[in-house]
């Protein structure tokens, strides 16, 4: 194709530049004797020459500006996409994504959320299960218990390391699953939560306070959760002796199982170059009460009527009351040694009340238990 152009370029070059010298020297001609016409031609074929040479440059720079056949096209956004979770060393990295943050409420919903290989959270209980066992939980490498990690922001977390195979500061876990949190110099927010059930007394009421200056921060945890769920009972035991067959029969209709729990905590710790400390107090009251008045129980024989019911009354009463206090020092000696320090203590002080009444008897036992645990 492009041959068959510069034909017909060159075809049309020709009949123009003849024209204009037929014009330019038809007066010459007819002027000057048929004895010049040798010369008219010789210098016809230099001007046409001269021509040609003049416009085959111009074919060439319009051969050139040519459109190639290969057409360009803009593309669209393109985006790179990489995954939330890498291998690490010794450990899984996880770092959340914007979805990742946005359904969850808590750490422990976070790293439910997460969705790393092997790991099964509890949200209720806040345990995290493994293949090797039950992981320990950290915050920035120190251990930490159910109500901090219960506490932290989705949007406070920046990575989430899972050791599957501890070494080092984690060396004796079974696993570990340390929570990495975002640097913040100033600020600070207090959060309320509520759980309200339907259909039975059930209540969850929870005030996290934080406030960070500098490298110093204060901590506040205060709750109250009440449930009260109602039960009945109506079972029937068959008992088989050698003469005959006893059964018995055990009704009673909405039986409290009134259950309180109260708690505060606060926790004052700085965060240095070289030396990490953290001290943390707290006290919990829980209340447990059992009452089924008007429990009846019945006896008979095999194939008879129940006799008169016996009225039996149930009242139990289990209180517990716990302080606790927990210090943490971390100590940068240099690049490759630390030492850390641990002190968590609590005493607990639990006291039962039972009190059964059945018909004309009577039994009541009043126990009290002292415990105190450090480690």
């Amino acid at each position: 194709m492009k041959k068959v152009a510069s034909i017909i370029i060159c075809i049309a070059i020709y009949r123009i530049a003849g024209n204009i010298l037929k014009k330019l020297l038809t007066p010459r001609i007819t002027t000057f004797m048929v004895a010049h016409r040798t010369r008219l031609t010789s210098m016809r074929k230099i001007s046409f020459l001269t021509v040609i040479s003049f416009f085959l440059p111009l074919i060439a720079i319009a051969q050139s500006h040519r459109s190639d056949s290969i057409k360009t096209r803009n593309l669209e956004e393109v985006i790179v996409e990489v995954s939330y979770i890498t291998r690490e060393d010794d450990h899984i990295l996880a770092i959340p994504t914007k979805e990742q943050r946005k359904h969850a409420m808590s750490g422990y919903d976070l790293l439910r959320n997460l969705m790393i290989p092997g790991i099964s959270v509890n949200r209720n209980s806040g345990t995290v299960n493994t293949p090797a066992g039950t992981a320990t939980i950290y915050i920035d490498g120190r251990e930490v218990d159910f109500r901090e990690v219960q506490s932290l922001r989705p949007k406070d977390i920046a990575s989430v390391e899972y050791y599957d195979l501890p070494s080092g500061i984690y060396a004796k876990d079974v696993a570990a699953i340390n929570f990495i949190l975002k640097k913040q110099d100033n600020g600070g927010y207090t959060q309320l939560d509520a759980l309200q059930g339907l259909g039975f007394l059930n209540g969850d009421y929870n005030l996290i306070s934080k406030y960070i200056k500098g490298t110093k921060s204060v901590n506040l945890w205060a709750g109250y959760s009440l449930e009260n769920p109602k039960s009945s009972v109506n079972e029937q035991e068959t008992f088989c002796f050698e003469d005959n067959v006893l059964k018995r029969e055990n009704k009673y209709n909405e039986a409290d199982n009134k259950v309180t729990e109260k708690y505060v905590q606060a926790s004052i710790s700085n965060r240095g170059n070289k030396y990490i400390w953290m001290l943390r107090g707290g006290m919990s009251w829980k209340n447990h009460r059992n009452n089924a008045d008007g429990r009846t129980v019945s006896y008979g024989i095999f194939d008879s009527a129940f006799t008169n019911p016996e009225i039996l009354e149930i009242d139990s009463r289990n209180k517990t009351l716990r302080p606790s206090v927990y210090f943490y020092g971390l100590h940068t000696i240099s690049a490759t040694k630390s030492l850390d320090y641990v002190l968590d203590a609590y005493y607990s002080r639990n006291d039962y009340d039972r009190r059964y009444d059945a018909g004309t008897s009577s039994y009541s036992s009043i126990v009290g238990e002292t415990i105190t645990i450090p480690r």
